[in-house]
């Protein structure tokens, strides 16, 4: 990664903690639990130990993209020791390096998505085998999430929980 790349990177992941903090208000009245007072808190200070470190990743294919949560993340989901915020944090993170989606958009799809996971958490229980659920989503279905932007995180969370189901990693 380039000087530029990764100056641009810290600026979007800055301006990403930024939005995503001052959505937590919004995010709460949704029901949505936080572990601290910020989602930012326990980031790792360099861009390559916090791509590392980010236990959501996508994947984009020809179908569309997947969203992978190792089982560690899958399993804090389902016990509830990890909020949705944190979650939002790392999907909205891994939009951006993935170049699927940047800026304002990457931190409200973030969080509509990571409610999703919060909803999913019965279906996650059933599907998965001890390696951690993907969430594979079609473009056509990925058009519906973005199409559900303007209605905030909650709009997100009302069209991908028809739309999105978690599938056993291999």
């Amino acid at each position: 990664m380039s000087t530029k790349e990764e100056a641009n990177f810290e600026k979007a992941l800055e301006e990403l903690k930024a939005t995503l903090d001052q959505s937590i208000p919004e995010l709460n009245k949704m029901g949505v639990a936080f572990s601290g007072d910020s989602i930012a808190e326990g980031e790792p200070t360099n861009v390559s130990a916090r791509r590392a470190a980010n236990p959501v990743k996508i994947e984009t294919n020809w179908w569309g993209i997947n969203f992978i949560l190792d089982e560690k993340v899958t399993q804090d989901l389902i016990a509830g020791t990890t909020g949705s915020g944190v979650v939002a944090g790392f999907v909205a993170s891994a939009l951006g390096a993935a170049g699927v989606i940047t800026g304002g958009a990457a931190t409200v799809i973030g969080a509509g998505i990571a409610a999703i996971f919060a909803i999913k958490i019965a279906q996650m229980k059933i599907v998965n085998q001890g390696k951690g659920v993907h969430f594979p989503i079609t473009w056509l279905q990925w058009a519906g999430i973005v199409a559900a932007l303007p209605g905030g995180p909650a709009a997100i969370l009302a069209a991908g929980a028809v739309l999105l189901h978690p599938v056993p990693n291999k």
